[in-house]
């Protein structure tokens, strides 16, 4: 095993390290964490990209045999990173989402129009064809009254 597989394990181990850190975290996040959320997903996106590119390493320099102790592990993270990735986005996109809905009540209550639509008693079609001119006529005309 020569020294650059060697360095290649020691970074490797590092990045399961920290992936295991963000797997406690999302296990374990509760709504005090949220304030720290989007630090999280930056440090994750970091990692991800170092990740990624000790990957390449591993496929660019290791021999068929090296490459086999790595094997596994790269899967397994594949997974973790895959899982990881889900979870930290749809936290920060349901805290960020809840941060600007309390944050602007007052706001988003002017923004938002409701409308009451009166009812309209449309006529039917029967699927007649000789009754389709009729029928489209009528519609029409209720349509046009109500605009």
């Amino acid at each position: 095993m020569g020294k650059g597989v060697k360095i290649l394990e020691r970074k490797f181990s590092d990045i399961e390290k920290q992936m295991s850190g963000f797997i406690a975290f999302v296990d374990t996040f509760v709504d005090d964490d949220k304030e720290v959320l989007s630090f999280k997903l930056s440090q994750f996106d970091r990692l991800n990209a170092k990740y990624e590119s000790v990957k390449e390493e591993i496929f660019t320099f290791l021999s068929d045999g090296e490459f086999n102790s790595f094997d596994g592990k790269i899967t397994t993270c594949n997974k973790h990173i895959e899982k990881l990735e889900v979870r930290i986005k749809s936290l920060n996109l349901k805290y960020s989402k809840n941060n600007n809905e309390t944050g602007s009540n007052a706001v988003s209550t002017v923004i938002k129009p409701c409308f009451r639509l009166p009812e309209l008693s449309l006529p039917q079609f029967n699927g007649d064809i000789e009754t389709w001119f009729i029928f489209k006529e009528q519609f029409k005309e209720i349509i046009e009254n109500w605009i």
